[in-house]
């Protein structure tokens, strides 16, 4: 049977997140994974790194992260969900039963998810803290959900649920099936709109382009997420 395999995105490039992920890369040598990791800079990289023609059991996303997108360190640099799914689903890396991992502050919330999950139904399983969290708060979180995810094979959303038996950090994991069916889901995607795009200029519409339309109040989806909400109008 071939080794799986899992791509990391370091967007941070500072010296703890090396260590997280440097981690993470060996622990997932231990469990039979080849890995490919690449340093962010820009959205070029990131284009490029997800269209090497390989297809990804896990992609490790490391960054600053809210509930509207991710950023590097610097600041520079940043990527909302929507585009991220964009490029997920325009690249055609994900393999089946595929697990996205957001190593980035409040990369668990709902609306994460469900903006992910409807630009690209591709993605299988969402994982992600609840809360903001700094590198080795990840590792611990993360390096548990892959013990009991990628090496006993548990189910990817118990697997989220021993971590905060183990750490007492909640960490949330999604899975696609179930997410698409909730009410608050489909109030969510109501207002995206997406269409289809010729990339190759072939005369097949393989790709997307995601539009939003405005929406007059914001929903609330689970009490931290309202907290949220009120903290960022403040």
């Amino acid at each position: 049977m071939p080794n799986r395999k899992a791509l990391i995105l370091k967007l941070l490039l500072t010296e703890s997140e090396e260590n997280e992920t440097l981690i993470i890369e060996k622990q997932l040598e231990l469990y039979n994974y080849d890995f490919s990791s690449f340093k962010i800079e820009n959205n070029d990289q990131l284009k490029d790194s997800l269209e090497s023609g390989e297809k990804f059991d896990i992609i490790y996303l490391s960054a600053h992260g809210d509930e509207n997108g991710f950023a590097n360190e610097a600041g520079d640099y940043e990527c909302s969900w929507k585009n991220f799914g964009e490029l997920l689903y325009n690249s055609s890396c994900l393999d089946e039963d595929n697990i996205l991992l957001l190593s980035c502050c409040q990369g668990g919330l709902n609306k994460v998810a469900y903006d992910m999950f409807y630009i690209c139904p591709e993605i299988g399983y969402l994982c992600g803290p609840r809360l903001s969290l700094n590198s080795g708060e990840m590792l611990a979180g993360f390096s548990v959900f892959l013990f009991n995810c990628a090496y006993l094979g548990l189910d990817p959303t118990v697997s989220a649920e021993k971590v905060l038996k183990a750490t007492d950090m909640r960490f949330k994991c999604f899975d696609r099936l179930d997410t698409i069916t909730e009410t608050a889901f489909l109030v969510h995607t109501e207002v995206l709109e997406i269409i289809p795009v010729d990339l190759n200029q072939d005369g097949v519409k393989e790709g997307i382009i995601v539009n939003q339309k405005p929406r007059v109040k914001p929903i609330v989806y689970t009490e931290e997420d309202s907290e949220q909400q009120i903290e960022d109008s403040n």
